[in-house]
Order: structure tokens, then sequence, then C-alpha cells
């Protein structure tokens, strides 16, 4: 019997629909960025610091095979070229990259950080050349936003996501989306 509703993604505009409301809706985000700490700004020390090369793939967040890494890793496993990849974050895959890591051919490698504050983020996005936010959908979950994609083209870095969940409207037009979980698609879009 609601005027209006406001849905925080197009899924929750889904379910509302679903249960009936036939009313006017709008989806509207509910998560913003803060500009002045999610800025671009010269991290070419940091890079320095860090040993990162010329390319630096970039990921943030839980290191859980829904995330997709063992996608990404496929991806990277037929990448031409030297990279870096950039990885911050926590979880049971943890290990599963260190040792894929450690196969690498030279000018390829691995540089996992653990959990860092969130004032840290925006500092290793900066050192990105590009955030990948490659989710996959399961039984049980999907990609309901993707905060670190808003964070990273805030700071101006490029982003390539999936089409899982509201990966696709929340990138739009400003980034690449590839098919979830096909490796091929996500190296080309990074080649």
């Amino acid at each position: 019997h609601s005027d209006g509703a406001i849905a925080g993604n197009h899924d929750a505009g889904d379910i509302i629909r679903h249960h009936g409301y036939r009313g006017p809706m709008i989806v509207l985000p509910q998560l913003g960025v803060d500009e002045k700490v999610f800025a671009p700004r010269d991290e070419s020390e940091l890079r320095r610091t860090l040993g990162l090369g010329r390319f630096v793939i970039g990921y943030a967040g839980r290191l859980v095979k829904e995330k997709g890494l063992r996608v990404l890793m496929a991806a990277l496993d037929g990448f031409k070229g030297e990279f870096d990849w950039l990885v911050i974050g926590r979880g049971p895959l943890e290990s599963e990259i260190r040792k894929w890591g450690a196969t690498l051919a030279g000018g390829q490698r691995v540089h996992l950080h653990p959990s860092v504050p969130h004032s840290d983020i925006a500092v290793l996005m900066n050192a990105m050349d590009v955030l990948v936010l490659p989710s996959l959908t399961t039984s049980f979950w999907k990609e309901q936003f993707g905060h670190v994609l808003i964070e990273a083209m805030s700071c101006q870095v490029a982003v390539v996501g999936s089409n899982s969940g509201e990966i696709p409207n929340v990138v739009a037009d400003a980034g690449w989306i590839v098919p979830e979980g096909d490796s091929h698609a996500l190296r080309d879009a990074l080649e």
C-alpha cells in the first residue's frame, strides 16, 4: 500500500515486485565513496617500494571461491606479458594463491597483502592499473554491489568485472564486463 519504493539494487527491486508491489520504484544504491580518501594520487614511490612493475592488476576483498579468484588465476595463466597481481585481503584461498604465484614465469608476480585498514585501501588502489572483480554467482550468493568497484573508479583506476549480480549496473560503461567464469574473456579484457 506504499506510494513509492526505493530498492538498493536491481535484485532488491525484483524481490519487492515478486512480493506484489506494483507502485512506482527507483533503484538507488545506498553506498557511496569518500572522494577525499578515494581520489587519484601518484603512488609511483609505493609501486617501487612494493616491487611492482609496469602493469599492476589489483583485487581487494575476501579470498573465497565465489569472488572468482580461480577464474582470474586461469586468465593470468595464459596472459601474454608481464604483470604484478596485487591481492589485498584474507580468506581460505590465500595458500592456494601463494602456491599458484610460485609457479609463475619471470616478470609475472603475486603480491599478497593481508587485510588493511579501509583508509589504506585507497593508497594501494592508486598503485593499481586495473582492479578486477570476477565474482561468480552461486546457489547461495551473488555480488550485491561490489563496493571496491566504485572506490577504484573514484581513484580513476580502470575496472573489469564479471556479470554477476549488480556488477554490470555498477560498472555500466565505465569499465569492462565479462561473462562470469569465462577466463578467456577476462584475459582478453586485461590484455
